[in-house]
């Protein structure tokens, strides 16, 4: 998927030592009219855009400028100074490593951290936007055991893909076993790799795992869709009990109905699902025809099993 840009770059004339504004943003996906909402995010946003400026990480000007131009405004609230620094250093290992290969063709980078008070480490992945992409990093999180409990799904307008996800293992704690994540590293760079059988190693994986068990007593899954609250994106809610290997099947579904998933908030609690996708069809309008929704709606359903 393609947007467009704005992008606004700032000098500092001589004697003037106030800090420059932020870029013009990029792409809210936000209700129109929540318009006390949008000043707040902006308001977080022009702060942080200050203490990265007065920052010396190592991170070019052009660099930060793009990352504030074009981030969606919905990143904003979900990240701190220590967060947005860290996302910013793995984009320019991304980019960086650009320069050594073909462009095309880069696999992703992955960073991760730990929160072992809250249950959970942060995998956040860096990547081009390309199809299929998020079901991969799905199915490869599921191949190597880790349960997706959350995630949250960035794409910048010069088509650079943050995705920030919260795993746990199967005990429901932090991933105290790194070879897991670094497996996984190494599963993702095989899964995009240019001779085409990435899906493949995947499933083959996946198989190794093990088979999803079977649900007793949850919840019957729930598909909805909205094609009301934003003017831009089909809105497709999935409720479901959760098992592992949920998200990539999902996702696997959806793209074979010709569906570019714009964002994607990922959710899981006790055990139930509860994941909303920002659909687009793939000329970048909202789905209305209704047989083709119901092709959609039909395709996640027999995932779902």
């Amino acid at each position: 998927m393609s947007m467009g840009m704005e992008t606004s770059t700032s000098t500092t004339s001589g004697g003037n030592t106030s800090a420059p504004s932020a870029p013009a943003v990029v792409g809210s996906h936000l209700n129109r009219s929540s318009k006390t909402v949008q000043q707040i995010f902006e308001t977080h946003r022009g702060r942080l855009y200050e203490l990265m400026v007065n920052a010396d990480f190592g991170i070019r000007s052009e660099e930060l400028e793009l990352h504030f131009a074009s981030m969606p405004l919905r990143y904003w609230p979900r990240v701190d100074s220590a967060a947005l620094r860290w996302h910013l250093e793995l984009i320019h290992e991304f980019i960086d490593g650009l320069t050594r290969g073909d462009v095309l063709l880069a696999p992703p980078v992955m960073h991760w951290r730990h929160f072992p008070d809250r249950g959970f480490s942060e995998v956040v992945v860096c990547a081009w936007d390309r199809p299929g992409l998020l079901a991969r990093i799905a199915g490869a999180f599921a191949a190597t055991g880790l349960n997706i409990v959350r995630a949250d799904i960035y794409t910048r307008a010069d088509n650079v893909v943050l995705d920030v996800f919260q795993v746990c293992d199967e005990a429901l704690r932090h991933i105290e076993d790194i070879s897991r994540l670094k497996q996984m590293e190494q599963l993702l760079t095989v899964a995009f790799s240019p001779n085409g059988d990435g899906e493949s190693v995947l499933r083959t994986w996946m198989q190794c795992a093990g088979a999803p068990e079977p649900i007793v007593g949850g919840k019957a899954p729930v598909l909805t869709f909205d094609n009301d609250r934003f003017d831009d994106y089909t809105v497709l809610q999935v409720e479901a009990p959760d098992r592992m290997g949920l998200l990539h099947d999902i996702l696997e579904a959806i793209s074979t109905c010709d569906v570019d998933i714009v964002h994607a908030v990922i959710v899981t609690e006790e055990n139930e699902a509860a994941d909303v996708f920002f659909m687009t069809g793939t000329d970048g309008r909202k789905i209305r025809d209704a047989a083709r929704l119901e092709q959609i709606r039909d395709m996640v359903r027999a995932a779902l099993g």
